[in-house]
């Protein structure tokens, strides 16, 4: 599998605002086009503004009316668009975010890559992946959260645990959830964050089962285009959360290892083919006569010393050539189809030419080939005798 650029995968169409708008406007217009995260520029470079920051300024009581070039917000993660998927999954989560903007070498803004799309590239009948939902989130924690808690002090639990969703539930079964889609939503409709958080939150909740599989896990979150989804167990209580970013991570992080086992695989057998290549040049050395080892389309495989010296080739020379053009000319086109012919059907073949070197000379030669191994890239030793010599290496 070959893992697109981030560039194709990006959404080009970035939207943006100048540091001298107000956060009121960012957070409209986050609103208006349903997104959790928008892009400030700047004279201090690419910012972003996230969801859990407009949470952030709400609690400490910051103006909406003030700009944006007065509130702090974090650097924009950059990478080139050319850059691969690997780079970006990492990137993404050292620094615990969910996107990343693609920056030309112009520092002109390309595209803008999260994990919802890096989910949307993703097959998830490549997903090896057997272990269930339940046995992956053993162990993690959820924030949950009774429905008369106000919504102030569940987006502050939020906050300080940073988290970017509160599960509502009553004796571990959903009830409803708020993520910060909700957050954004809430503070541009003004809502009174002091009411009772069951008032304000999504509800019903999707949830899977935890006996379900990481494959069908992500075809789930594909088809319902959800951030997360909420496990539950046999009896309906809340396992955990299965988030976009976490099976991003477990289906790259497997084919990243499935790449690393085939690259070490390839490398094991390209070095015991160096080595077999080694002894078999070692072994044709050793013949006294001018021998070539030919495959597919006649192309020069192996050489010896005494094939170079009557050929007038060098090693290279002559494993950048075919035996055809070598022997082109040297006998009549009937003789040549024949030869050629039984060298097809994995006969032994012979034939006597006259054949011009190198050197601007022609030299009388006899030329035999058997067949070595058969298959779809079959090997034939071609050895060359002068005519003059009674010495036949290929008998029969």
């Amino acid at each position: 599998m070959l893992f697109p650029q981030l560039e194709q995968l990006a959404t080009p169409e970035v939207i943006s605002l100048p540091e001298t708008a107000s956060v009121q406007s960012a957070l409209k217009l986050m609103k208006e086009h349903n997104i959790r995260a928008l892009v400030v520029l700047g004279s201090r470079g690419y910012r972003l503004l996230q969801a859990k920051d407009l949470v952030s300024f709400h609690l400490q009581g910051i103006d909406f009316s003030v700009p944006l070039a007065q509130v702090h917000l974090p650097k924009a993660l950059q990478l080139s668009p050319q850059a691969s998927v690997e780079e970006a999954i990492q990137l993404i989560g050292v620094n615990q975010v969910e996107q990343v903007c693609l920056v030309d070498e112009e520092e002109v803004l390309r595209g803008i890559v999260s994990y919802t799309d890096l989910v949307q590239s993703l097959d998830p009948e490549l997903l090896a992946e057997s272990q269930s939902l339940g046995e992956l989130l053993r162990g993690v924690q959820v924030l949950q959260v009774n429905k008369e808690m106000p919504a102030r002090v569940a987006f502050s639990l939020m906050q300080q645990q940073e988290v970017s969703t509160a599960l509502i539930s009553e004796e571990g079964v959903p009830l409803g959830i708020i993520t910060q889609t909700d957050v954004i939503r809430l503070l541009d409709a003004g809502q009174d964050l002091a009411r009772p958080i069951e008032e304000i939150m999504s509800s019903p909740v999707f949830t899977l089962a935890a006996n379900i599989s990481i494959q069908e896990a992500l075809i789930a979150i594909k088809d319902k285009n959800f951030k997360r989804l909420v496990v539950v167990d046999e009896s309906g209580r809340v396992v955990g959360l299965i988030s976009q970013q976490d099976l991003v991570s477990i289906y790259y992080n497997q084919w990243f290892g499935l790449l690393k086992e085939k690259h070490e695989e390839l490398s094991r057998r390209n070095q015991e083919l160096q080595q077999q290549n080694q002894l078999l040049s070692l072994v044709l050395d050793e013949i006294t006569h001018a021998v070539l080892v030919v495959e597919t389309e006649n192309r020069v495989l192996f050489s010896n010393q005494a094939a170079e010296q009557l050929l007038g080739y060098s090693r290279t020379a002559l494993q950048q050539n075919t035996l055809n053009r070598i022997l082109a000319g040297s006998a009549q086109s009937a003789v040549l189809n024949e030869f050629y012919e039984r060298l097809k059907l994995g006969l032994k073949a012979s034939l006597e030419c006259n054949l011009l070197l190198t050197s601007g000379t022609s030299q009388p030669l006899q030329v035999k080939a058997r067949p070595l191994l058969a298959g779809e890239a079959p090997l034939v030793l071609v050895a060359f005798s002068v005519l003059s010599e009674k010495t036949e290496m290929l008998a029969g």
